[in-house]
């Protein structure tokens, strides 16, 4: 992938970034409050862990939400011994925009980073 898509990468990442520093929710479904379990993480360490990531750590994206609007973005980083899934999202909720983390678990297979 060339640097045009990176620079796209990273901009986003900006953007996600900010919103987050305003609004973040991470979606609690069971794999990831597990997760967090296992890592000994809490919410704001999930939102940390976030807001650390750069292009480098970039997977795939933006593809559709198929159940929403909007696009959304995959990331990985490693956490201890653990390879750690993440699926991002902007939303505008009400007039808020939302940063949210749709997925931050252990990744259920090895993931692909195309800049690493």
């Amino acid at each position: 992938m060339g640097d045009y898509r990176k620079d796209l990468v990273a901009r986003w990442l900006t953007e996600f970034k900010s919103a987050a520093e305003k609004s973040f929710m991470l979606i609690k479904r069971v794999e990831n409050m597990a997760t967090l379990s296992k890592l000994n993480l809490t919410v704001a360490d999930c939102r940390e862990v976030i807001l650390l990531l750069s292009a480098r750590d970039y997977v795939s994206g933006p593809d559709a939400d198929s159940s929403r609007e909007g696009n959304l973005w995959v990331f990985g980083k490693q956490i201890g011994a653990q390879e750690v899934y993440i699926k991002l999202k902007l939303a505008d909720i009400g007039e808020k925009r939302t940063a949210k983390c749709i997925s931050f678990h252990v990744a259920q297979h090895p993931l692909r980073f195309p800049w690493k």
